[in-house]
């Protein structure tokens, strides 16, 4: 085909990451491969040329493994500064300070014509792929490097950042599970956090007429949608109505909001289809916003679990970052978001430490974690994160469910493990919904 008219530059530094698979060379001298493992995109580029021209790829788009999308709109970062070519009749492409947005036109048999050449410049750095959106969801987590073979004066060049100090990262230009604000001495368990510590960390409100009140935390997952528990969204027994729920992104004081503060309104709720509130089986749910999230260095997304790894045993005695304004020792809801970081433990060890609660609510879909000495979430906490830094970006993996209550008041008993949902044995069912 033939790529012309549709042309945007964009200039950025991104630094990425690698895997081991390969690209291979196709025929005597095209090459490519797909950077993803579900290969939805595959690049390829002949060998050669002039050197002002050979630092580039041709992308393509496999929206078939994507039944009835209503739109695709794709998000691509880059490792280095290149230009988009798209045929007009394809779709726009726009970009801004991070990444290429394109959206494709539908075509009239329903399909998507997903095909664009990215060309670096010349003896520049070769664009990879850092990154890659549809329609806000992350659909290529894991992303090998590709090293082509350059024959002018082109180069390429990585930065690892599994070696790099958490603390000292530069800005990460990642889709996903990146601070934009960096403090020292970021977790330290039961203290308050500082703004922008956890920028995907949502406050749900329940709206009674114009009483707002504070029920549960969320995490932001894509520019439209927040994962929380799914008893946060029952009222009276009932799956609340979406005017009835608020969605505040931002907030660091539970009390006040300021400029980084937004309100979002809710037009959606997708509990799963079989939870059950008499024993909370399959506590998740998915608030779909009313209007698209704006990024912000105090809004954005934290990353789903990859799907390559969901044994929890890999995660049994490693501590996830959690974070609410849950009740404190004084029995009171948290003004500043407090954060800690706890350890999950093995299904035998909850279970044997409070056989007839844990007997009744474990399952092979949820987890505990805790101390037991007092360093818990809360009453207030539910529908927040489990969090794991993987490779320097968080991911979401767990979903505060449960917790034993107090003989004296009713509220969590942090002596007691807590009970978490596996979010990471939903990804199906979260991943069809957000498309949705």
């Amino acid at each position: 085909m033939v790529f012309h008219l549709v042309i945007v530059q964009l200039v950025l530094v991104f630094i990425g990451s690698a895997l081991s698979q390969e690209f291979s060379l196709i025929g005597e001298a095209l090459e490519g491969g797909s950077p993803c493992r579900n290969g939805v995109l595959f690049m390829e580029r002949f060998i050669g040329g002039p050197p002002s021209k050979e630092n580039y790829w041709n992308g393509s788009i496999d929206f078939d493994l994507y039944k009835n999308l209503p739109e695709a709109r794709i998000s691509l970062f880059l490792t280095a500064p290149a230009t988009i070519f798209l045929d007009e009749e394809d779709g726009r492409v726009l970009s801004d300070s991070d990444a290429f947005h394109i959206t494709f036109l539908k075509k009239d048999d329903g399909s998507f014509n997903g095909k664009f050449r990215v060309q670096g410049r010349p003896k520049g750095d070769f664009p990879n792929v850092a990154g890659l959106t549809l329609n806000n969801v992350d659909i290529c987590p894991n992303l090998t490097e590709w090293k082509p073979t350059i024959l002018g004066a082109g180069n390429t060049g990585s930065i690892d950042l599994a070696n790099r100090d958490d603390e000292t990262d530069p800005v990460s230009l990642s889709p996903c599970g990146q601070r934009k604000v960096q403090h020292q001495g970021l977790i330290t368990n039961g203290f308050p956090s500082e703004e922008g510590d956890w920028p995907w960390h949502a406050a749900i409100y329940h709206v009674d007429s114009i009483i707002f009140s504070y029920k549960c935390g969320g995490t932001l997952v894509s520019s439209r949608a927040v994962i929380t528990a799914g008893h946060c969204v029952v009222d009276n027994n009932n799956i609340i109505v979406p005017e009835r729920v608020l969605v505040r992104l931002g907030q660091h004081n539970r009390l006040v909001t300021n400029s980084n503060t937004k309100e979002y309104r809710v037009y959606k709720i997708i509990p799963h289809e079989e939870f059950d509130t008499t024993n909370l089986r399959n506590d998740i749910a998915i608030l779909k916003l009313a209007t698209e999230v704006s990024f912000t260095n105090y809004i954005q997304p934290a990353c789903l679990w990859d799907k390559s790894s969901t044994d929890l045993n890999e995660v049994v005695k490693e501590a996830g970052y959690v974070v609410g304004w849950g009740f404190n020792e004084q029995d009171e809801l948290s003004d500043i978001l407090s954060q800690g970081r706890m350890p999950v433990v093995s299904f035998t060890t909850c279970l044997s430490s409070n056989r007839p609660f844990f007997g009744h609510y474990l399952s092979d879909m949820n987890y505990c974690a805790g101390f037991r000495n007092g360093t818990s979430v809360c009453n207030g906490d539910s529908g927040g994160g489990m969090f794991f830094k993987v490779n320097n970006i968080f991911r979401l993996r767990g979903i505060v469910s449960l917790a034993v209550t107090r003989e004296d008041k009713n509220i969590c008993n942090s002596k007691h493990y807590v009970i978490f949902t596996d979010s990471a044995k939903y990804l199906n069912w979260i991943e069809t919904h957000l498309l949705d």
